[in-house]
C-alpha cells in the first residue's frame, strides 16, 4: 500500500513539473502594414535578430513566433522596395503572447 502511494505521489510530482517546464515560453506575433495606406504587405520578412529564427508574413501580413524562451528580442522587418524597419527590446514572458503591428515606409532612392 505504502508504496503504491508512493508511486502516485511521483507520478504527480513528474506530471506537475512537465506542465510546469513545458508553459515556460511566450509567443509573438503580429502584423505587417504599409504606413501610408494602411494595406497589408504579403510577403514580409520578419527576423529575430542575433537568431535564425525567422518567418514571412502571409496574405494578411500576419506573423508568429511560438514557443520563444522568456527575454527581451530585436525584430528586424524587410519587404522589397520598403525601408527596412528594427523594433527593439520586445519583452517576451512565459505564457503570454506579445503583440506586435509594424508600419513599414516605401523607400524613395533616386535613380
Amino acid at each position: 500500500m505504502k508504496k503504491l502511494k508512493l508511486i502516485t505521489e511521483l507520478t504527480i510530482i513528474i506530471f506537475a513539473l512537465s506542465l510546469r517546464l513545458y508553459g515556460q515560453t511566450g509567443a509573438i506575433e503580429g502584423t505587417v502594414i504599409d504606413k501610408a495606406n494602411s494595406e497589408t504587405l504579403i510577403g514580409s520578412t520578419v527576423v529575430i535578430e542575433g537568431t535564425t529564427i525567422g518567418t514571412i508574413s502571409d496574405a494578411e501580413g500576419r506573423f508568429a513566433f511560438k514557443n520563444i524562451k522568456p527575454g527581451k528580442y530585436n525584430l528586424k522587418i524587410s519587404y522589397i522596395s520598403y525601408n527596412t524597419k528594427v523594433i527593439e527590446n520586445i519583452k517576451v514572458e512565459s505564457g503570454k503572447i506579445t503583440s506586435i503591428n509594424a508600419e513599414l515606409e516605401t523607400s524613395i532612392q533616386a535613380l
